[in-house]
């Protein structure tokens, strides 16, 4: 195969080189199949470093108090300031359709227009938590509105309760319910306390407050739910028989350690949260091999997470986190989150970059457009809000000769990077966007013959790393470089497809998970897909357009739902986006005109 003899000996020494020396530098994946990065949510709006912040989802928004700010909410792609109220936000919960948010002492409500107040504790309020019908309280008190109730009392949202006899000294510091059990944990218990409490984590059996297991040996600071288990932290180093460092998790019957070989010198636990993902715990620690102020447990190991979190001074606290759709949200007192400034408030996730993402430029999870110039070599984003109207970006200037030829998160960053190639030379150059902002080129390698193309960038096995395909224009011939997260590419080949069929695109043009690769018949216009099967190609499948006189030039998801949109325009610089869904096109979002002179890259 001509293909293949062109490009196996210069491109495994010249891009296998390069990619070796870039993936040197990348972050190991967190989760093995999912990428985990450092979102920032937050450029441009005011934030302190501060322990007394919190955030919640409340009617689908992400809600944030930070001291000085108040409370302000996120829709996913703009902020809010909600209505002020003389209150912190040391615990928040949703209850019966309001934000619950206590203050000190004090219980006070959000209905999504005013304030409401409720009463007051006499002491601290630590924390919050909608159960069976009620709002479960916890903290340092022994009433509430003058109702008796040891640190832990329930409100049905016009009178308190206690429930059962409660705890008769220290706090309850966190809630949490597991399999329909209602647990509590705090400091109760410890031998210097009353004798009988239920040790630093009991669970309500309906009637008493029981011990959960044998209980742990020091102060829990937080619980989460992860896999059907009980997950608690906090300062304590023994979990029962076998001992666990400030983590561990409860089963109905006794603790164990989430990963028996996690051996880091962990000061405190301070925060957890979890998704299906996995969890985050946040504290106060720091060790040199990237276990700074946050941890993640991908449902094996407990792993770094890019950097961790830090402050300037070497001293930060990640002290309340939350998580909202698959994100995790970080709040304290840190300056930056994976090396990148972040100010008290960071956002940890999965990469966008799969699931038809080409190309997002402010990490939104939705894709972007790039347009481009031929003839003055400019190349401009459209940045798309919600719905989906487009803010242009300049990007660069570059000679007419280089052309954008793919986008792929070639660093592992979550952000889509740009491939470059010269006409003349076949010469292929990547440049990479970091937090949002670009970054220059470096080459990566040069083709034997200009016949020979980068055909598009795409993930083609699944494994989170961009793959090259590519073409010779002269006979039709065409394979794969498979690029490993190690760097070593592998060829692959696939079928040829004659020439009078031009390649259009490389996609998920049909949401199932595999690549597609679009072809359009020269002489009649007619589009088709055939999906990639290894080295081999599916049968074409007909790809139907909105009418007359429009091309298929683009295909991602622009609007976040998992998937594949449509991007399509008209050498009058009509453009339409087709909105997918599992029955076919869900809807049609109509663009401004392309500006003459531009054309849309894939």
């Amino acid at each position: 195969m001509i293909l293949k003899s062109l490009l196996c000996r210069p491109m495994h020494r010249l891009l296998g080189a390069a990619l070796l020396a870039l993936a040197a530098a990348l972050p190991a994946a967190p989760a093995a199949g999912q990428v985990f990065r450092w979102y920032d949510w937050f450029t441009g709006l005011p934030r302190v470093r501060s322990n007394d912040s919190n955030a919640i989802e409340f009617r689908g928004e992400l809600v944030v108090f930070q001291p000085m700010y108040g409370f302000r909410a996120w829709n996913g792609s703009s902020w809010r300031q909600l209505p002020m109220v003389a209150a912190n936000a040391d615990a928040m919960a949703v209850y019966g359709n309001r934000l619950y948010v206590a203050s000190g002492s004090k219980l006070v409500s959000f209905d999504g227009n005013s304030w409401a107040h409720h009463g007051n504790a006499s002491g601290i309020i630590r924390t919050l938590l909608a159960f069976n019908g009620e709002l479960i309280i916890g903290g340092v008190f022994t009433s509430i509105n003058g109702v008796s109730a040891n640190r832990i009392a329930r409100f049905d949202g016009t009178r308190f309760a206690p429930i059962g006899s409660g705890f008769r000294a220290g706090f309850v510091g966190a809630l949490a319910v597991c399999n329909g059990t209602l647990y509590a944990a705090g400091s109760f218990g410890s031998p210097q306390m009353p004798a009988g409490d239920p040790s630093r984590v009991a669970f309500w059996n309906g009637a008493t407050w029981q011990s959960a297991g044998a209980g742990l040996g020091s102060t829990v600071e937080t619980l989460a739910v992860y896999n059907g288990k009980l997950i608690a932290g906090g300062w304590f180093n023994l979990a029962g028989p076998g001992g666990s460092a400030r983590v561990a998790q409860f089963d109905g019957t006794s603790w164990t350690p989430l990963s028996p070989t996690f051996n880091k010198n962990i000061s405190t636990i301070f925060t957890l949260s979890a998704t299906s993902a996995g969890i985050v715990a946040g504290g106060y620690f720091h060790n040199t091999d990237g276990f700074v102020g946050a941890m993640f447990f991908n449902g094996t190991n407990w792993v770094a997470m890019d950097g961790g979190i830090s402050t300037t001074n070497g001293v930060s606290y990640v002290w309340n986190s939350t998580t909202f759709g698959d994100q995790f949200i970080l709040l304290g007192d840190f300056e930056f989150s994976g090396g990148v400034p972040a100010f008290g408030m960071a956002v940890w996730g999965p990469s966008q970059a799969g699931n038809g993402l080409r190309f997002d430029v402010n990490v939104d999870g939705r894709a972007d457009i790039t347009i481009r110039n031929p003839t003055t070599g400019l190349t401009r984003a459209w940045i798309l809000d919600s719905n989906l109207n487009p803010t242009s970006r300049d990007i660069i200037y570059t000679g007419t000769d280089w052309d954008v030829v793919g986008t792929g998160d070639f660093n592992r960053d979550g952000e889509a990077d740009y491939l470059w190639s010269q006409a003349s030379t076949g010469r292929v150059h990547m440049s990479m966007f970091i937090r949002g902002n670009y970054h220059a080129p470096r080459e990566m390698r040069g083709a034997p013959r200009t016949s020979l193309v980068v055909a598009g960038v795409a993930d083609m096995n699944g494994d989170f790393t961009p793959d090259m395909i590519w073409r010779d224009t002269s006979n039709g011939e065409q394979g794969i470089w498979l690029l490993t997260p190690a760097g070593t590419p592998r060829f692959s080949p696939l079928p040829n497809v004659p020439t009078t069929e031009d390649l259009v695109l490389i996609s998920d043009i049909d949401s199932n998970g595999s690549q597609d690769i679009v072809y359009r018949t020269k002489a009649t216009g007619a589009l088709y897909a055939r999906r990639v099967v290894g080295s081999t190609l599916a049968a074409p499948v007909a790809i139907t357009t909105p009418g007359a006189g429009w091309n298929l030039v683009a295909a991602a998801d622009y609007n976040s739902d998992s998937y594949t949109d449509r991007l399509w325009t008209k050498t009058t610089g009509e453009a339409q986006i087709q909105l997918m869904g599992a029955s076919g096109v869900a809807s049609t979002k109509n663009l401004p005109n392309i500006p003459a002179g531009f054309v849309v890259k894939r």
